[in-house]
């Protein structure tokens, strides 16, 4: 785009190669231009990676504040071309006249900047944003004393994790997040702690033996789930060997002893003799009309043609 000075990205640009096309539209034909993005807190070590890839060095700063807007559109006001500009026609001149003579200075003024403010949003108060360059640590939910365990019908084998269950739970037992304890997810259910209060509502609210959202059953829990022992994985089974698609066998391979080389059935060698198809006899060609045949009968006697002669002939 010609001249465009500024531009903000509406969301992150997922790669290198897009970031660099939307900032590329602006500070074209060597004109300088600024490409802003907005990052969130918790999106910001992604946003450096990117920048590392693209090989940008951008300059972070803090949202400015609503004072700070509130600000720059006042500095806009005071030097709009419009107040400098000279009245185009008389009915202005005449309109301005009559504006100053009924109505004081200030409350012109007061009027103008109403005017003006009226046609812009009015700036937000943000919250301030901490830049921490530690990373960040995922704390471990919370183990609650004297609790009560409830088992879910769903586990490890369909791809049950707490993020998906924890909003579940919220909402199917009108519970809060922080009456939810540890949960401990296994090969086919899943162990949920909830405090005392919660558990009594929960329960009241599902019912003994009650189900959730996708047909998930709940039930009380004797206790706390024990050690979780995951059986061994089974054998694994040797394919069978394929059939070679010429010969319709295939040897397996024997192991090789140390420092001698082991005889291995070639499927792609040759067949044997007997096995081997006799090659049909050529048919004698028809002798044209115009050449002689050969001695042995076999076709046409091909005529010698000299250079001379076939330079002639081209």
């Amino acid at each position: 785009l010609p001249g465009l000075a500024l531009l903000i990205h509406a969301d992150l640009p997922k790669n290198r190669e897009g970031l660099l096309h939307r900032s590329g539209r602006t500070g074209r034909a060597g004109r300088k231009g600024t490409s802003v993005l907005v990052v969130p807190p918790r999106a910001r070590r992604r946003v450096e990676r990117l920048f590392g890839e693209a090989g940008v060095k951008a300059e972070w700063s803090a949202p400015p504040s609503a004072e700070a807007v509130q600000a720059r559109d006042d500095e806009r006001l005071l030097t709009d071309p419009v107040l400098t500009e000279a009245a185009e026609a008389a009915e202005e001149t005449e309109l301005a006249r009559r504006l100053a003579s009924e109505h004081a200075p200030e409350q012109l003024a007061a009027a103008l900047v109403r005017l003006y403010r009226a046609n812009r949003s009015a700036p937000e108060e943000l919250s301030e944003v901490v830049a921490s360059d530690a990373p960040r640590e995922r704390k471990p939910r919370r183990e609650i004393e004297d609790a009560a365990w409830v088992v879910l019908g769903v586990g490890r084998t369909k791809r049950a994790e707490p993020r998906w269950l924890l909003p579940m739970l919220c909402k199917a037992g009108g519970v809060s997040k922080a009456a939810i304890g540890a949960i401990r997810v296994r090969e086919d259910e899943t162990y949920v702690q909830l405090d005392a209060e919660g558990a009594a509502g929960f329960l009241a609210r599902v019912g003994r033996g009650g189900r959730l959202d996708d047909g998930i059953s709940v039930r009380p829990a004797d206790g706390p789930p024990g050690p979780e022992t995951r059986a061994p994985r089974p054998p694994r089974q040797e394919r069978p060997a394929k059939p070679h698609p010429k010969t319709g066998t295939r040897t397996p391979k024997p192991k090789r002893p140390d420092g001698e080389r082991a005889e291995i059935a070639e499927p792609w060698a040759p067949a044997p003799e007997a096995a081997r198809k006799t090659p049909k006899a050529k048919k004698p060609g028809k002798p044209h009309p115009g050449r002689k045949a050969r001695p042995d009968g076999t076709g046409p006697r091909r005529r010698k043609v000299q250079k001379g002669q076939a330079g002639d002939r081209a």
